[in-house]
């Protein structure tokens, strides 16, 4: 049988109180911050930083780079939209 390294123990009662703690945490029906808009005030947000180099910047450090392009692409989709249907 192989012998347990020395901070086996110590790791298992961090790890068990880590998740203790994780579980102990409330569920929060939106995220931290996150608040519900409507389809006009979303567009309005993204038209907001549209021209804004440093939105962009600040965009792409909390979301990545993937996200930012995914939501790029969803509201020119929407706001070109919007503008066909008048």
């Amino acid at each position: 049988m192989a012998k347990e390294h020395p901070f086996e123990p110590l790791v298992e009662k961090f790890s068990d109180n880590l998740v203790e703690l994780v579980e102990s945490i409330p569920e929060q029906e939106m995220p931290f911050g996150a608040v519900e808009l409507t389809a006009d005030e979303q567009i309005d947000h993204y038209l907001s930083i549209r021209d804004d180099t440093s939105g962009w910047v600040k965009l792409i450090e909390e979301h990545g780079l993937r996200d930012a392009v995914d939501y790029v692409v969803s509201m020119e989709a929407r706001i070109s939209k919007q503008a066909r249907e008048g």
